[in-house]
């Protein structure tokens, strides 16, 4: 058996492992998270107190949903008279053999495993604290994200990858966002009205859970950091800088993001959100393969991090949860 072959079954068998890990770790969450149904109620009740940050967050996510409801009325009307400029065209490729690929996906995940791993022991070498607990889940993904940084920046090619931000590409990537949130509405509405008629929870993604519950202030801010700027370099380094570049070396644009998107869903351990993330990934894909810039993909994964922490802060405003 060839060492190639051999770091691919090993990855399997990483992976695997730490989606059970991620499974058996967030069960805390689920049990500590609960809304009082009296309070989702009075939110749209009269009398209204709406502040100057629900009322700027309802303004501009408006402002992107309308906008994007218009450019797909745009680019069905141009596909039509096939004149859509949307179509995938070219893509660079990842100039590392298979093998190197696969040592340094080695590399990635069992660091990642090693970190979940020394993470549980803290966790059952403690007593149960709650705020210990959140506080070590934290660190854990700060320490797995800035270490997957590392990793991509000194083993991939930063040619291949295109680290130069463009200005050009910025109206670009809030066109193509706001083309995807009508999207997400629409596949949200469908989960819930399927969730209702058949009677099941669907629970929302640990983040939620931990953007909720938490009750420092530093640790909310810290997390809020990490999930606007850190979380989105690593994930977009590791996931299209990397796995969906050598993907694209061998197989077509399609194949390529449906696989880099399907392990991108699993390895975000939500049932609910699996779609939504499976999604929002296929669209990072398009944006990363138009502008073969990292840092488009990287935009508008930082811009839906920061409307979702956003939304959650108006959220707890109006629940009074802060």
């Amino acid at each position: 058996m060839s060492r190639k072959n051999i770091y691919i079954i090993l990855i399997i068998i990483g992976i695997l492992t730490i989606g059970y890990i991620e499974i058996f770790s967030h069960t805390f969450e689920q049990k500590d998270f609960s809304l009082d149904n009296s309070k989702l109620e009075n939110i749209f009740s009269p009398p209204y107190s709406y502040d100057a940050l629900t009322v700027s967050f309802i303004l501009f996510y408006l402002f992107l949903f309308l906008s994007g409801i218009i450019n797909i009325v745009i680019l069905i009307f141009k596909k039509l008279n096939k004149s859509s400029d949307y179509s995938v065209e070219y893509s660079t490729f990842l100039s590392l053999n298979d093998e190197n690929v696969a040592k340094i996906f080695f590399i990635v995940v069992y660091f990642n495993l090693f970190v979940y791993l020394l993470s549980l022991f803290f966790f059952n070498a403690i007593s149960y604290n709650r705020t210990y607990v959140i506080r070590q889940i934290v660190l854990a993904n700060l320490i797995i994200h800035l270490g997957i940084i590392f990793i991509m920046v000194h083993a991939i090619p930063l040619k291949d990858i295109s680290i130069k931000p463009r200005l050009k590409h910025f109206i670009f990537v809030l066109k193509i966002y706001s083309m995807l949130l009508p999207l997400l509405y629409l596949v949200v509405t469908i989960l819930g009205f399927i969730s209702k008629k058949f009677n099941f929870y669907l629970p929302p993604q640990p983040v939620v859970y931990l953007l909720f519950t938490i009750d420092e202030k530093w640790l909310m801010y810290f997390l809020i950091f990490e999930g606007f700027l850190i979380a989105p370099l690593s994930e977009e380094f590791l996931f299209r800088g990397f796995i969906y570049k050598f993907m694209r070396k061998k197989y077509n644009w399609l194949i390529s993001s449906v696989f880099n998107s399907l392990l991108f869903a699993f390895l975000h351990k939500s049932i609910s959100g699996f779609f939504i993330i499976f999604l929002i990934s296929m669209t990072l894909c398009y944006v990363y393969e138009k502008t073969q810039n990292i840092w488009a993909s990287v935009s508008i994964h930082s811009l839906h991090n920061f409307l979702g922490i956003w939304g959650i802060f108006v959220f707890k405003r109006l629940l009074n949860l802060n």
